[in-house]
């Protein structure tokens, strides 16, 4: 199907009109509204189109395929553990710069995965309840025409620091993985590739303590830019990064960011 919608109301940002196409697209699921059994829901789309038509030009979205599955497991603890998978293809952008030049990117394949444990139905509800306020709060300032505050209104304080509370309490772990296989970059004509870049995210608590962890790799980069010699010679082939932070109280680190 085919979506054209006038967007009058971005003009101020130079987007006039988007057009959505999709060639096919199937989902469906299951819902166990008592949360007692597990939900799922799988979503598979193909031949995803979007043209925005911007003051520098229009700007293109396509991707070939999308796969996607989520569920939400309950435990017997009364908690839940929710997963997710999504796997998609061919996808490519391209875009006009203010300057005049043309950026393209084209990415063979993302992957993305994404496990959350120990999950409290009650504080999603407070998320998006407080995340909801503060959007509204955010608009009315907008629309007011009053100058933007530094830092965060005073209105909006408690509804900040309930939302700080809600997102320290939602779960006990999580889990995060992106890929991106294929990478190809064309700025004006410079170009540049890699064969793969990945980013993950690890997040607990055990013992009352803040467990961070990033994994973030690179793989065959490579540039016509790059000259021949010693700097390709020297140029890594794979690179990998692993910060690390423990050990840090977790009630502290809450009363830290709610001041």
């Amino acid at each position: 199907f085919s979506v054209d919608k006038s967007l009058q109301d971005a003009s101020k940002e130079g987007l006039s009109g988007m057009t959505i196409k999709i060639g096919d697209q199937d989902t469906h699921g299951v819902l166990d509204t008592s949360l007692a059994t597990t939900s799922t829901l799988d979503t598979k789309i193909q031949g995803y189109t979007v043209v925005m038509q911007a003051k520098q030009g229009p700007q293109t979205t396509r991707v070939d395929g999308l796969t996607s599955h989520v569920a939400w497991q309950p435990t017997a603890d009364g908690l839940m553990t929710m997963t997710a998978q999504s796997d998609l293809s061919g996808y490519k952008a391209a875009t006009m710069l203010p300057d005049g030049q043309k950026l393209a990117i084209d990415i063979g394949n993302m992957r993305a995965s994404m496990t959350a444990k120990g999950v409290t139905m009650a504080d999603i509800g407070t998320i998006i309840h407080n995340s909801v306020q503060l959007g509204v709060a955010a608009k009315a300032l907008k629309a007011s025409g009053a100058p933007k505050p530094d830092g965060i209104p005073d209105a909006d304080k408690a509804t900040v620091k309930a939302l700080v509370k809600a997102l320290a309490g939602l779960m006990g772990s999580l889990t995060t993985d992106t890929s991106y296989e294929d990478v190809k970059v064309d700025v004006g004509g410079q170009t540049g590739s890699l064969h793969r870049l990945s980013i993950g995210f690890d997040m607990a608590a055990p013992n009352g303590h803040a467990d961070i962890a990033w994994r973030i790799g690179l793989e065959g980069l490579d540039s016509p830019l790059i000259p021949p010699g010693v700097y390709r010679d020297y140029l890594p082939r794979q690179l990998k990064l692993t910060p690390h932070i423990g050990g840090v109280s977790k009630p502290e680190l809450v009363a830290l960011v709610m001041r």
